[in-house]
């Protein structure tokens, strides 16, 4: 799982990739120190989770989540800030975050989150294959019966 964290902190981008690292998740992790920097990496790069703060430079963190939720929807966006307040939450919420955590007491959810984000993404896949798998029998089954037909027309 591909992993981007936007903070303009770099002691808490550190933390956030010791905390991943530290965990059983399977991750690639990468880092932006602003939005422009994220936007580029983003426009870059398929990213399957952007962990973004809401206040930092380069029009911060609601700015970029308008952006993903512009362009690259597939994106889990999860929302860090120190100002956890209900207008902050309600506007990341209406623009599309599927998360909103406060960095003084809700960080240690992060790789619960995240665990729930990779299995959730591995069931996608395990359904697409099965999905696909059904329609190469269907489609082998339409072949079969056409041959069938055929073969009685002669």
């Amino acid at each position: 799982m591909k992993i981007l964290i936007v903070d303009d902190s770099m002691f808490l981008q550190e933390r956030l990739v010791a905390m991943i690292k530290n965990s059983e998740l399977d991750t690639e992790i990468h880092q932006a120190i602003n939005t422009l920097e994220a936007k580029e990496k983003i426009r870059n790069e398929r990213f399957d989770v952007v962990i973004s703060d809401i206040k930092m430079p380069g029009g911060g963190g609601i700015k970029l989540l308008e952006f993903i939720k512009k362009e690259y929807q597939e994106t889990v966006t999860i929302i860090i800030t120190n100002y956890p307040y209900p207008q902050y939450k309600t506007k990341a919420q209406d623009l599309g975050a599927e998360y909103f955590l406060s960095k003084f007491d809700e960080l240690e959810k992060l790789n619960d989150i995240l665990t729930e984000i990779q299995y959730q993404k591995q069931s996608r896949k395990s359904d697409s294959g099965e999905t696909e798998k059904k329609v190469k029998k269907i489609n082998n089954a339409r072949k079969t019966n056409s041959e069938i037909t055929n073969l009685a027309k002669k």
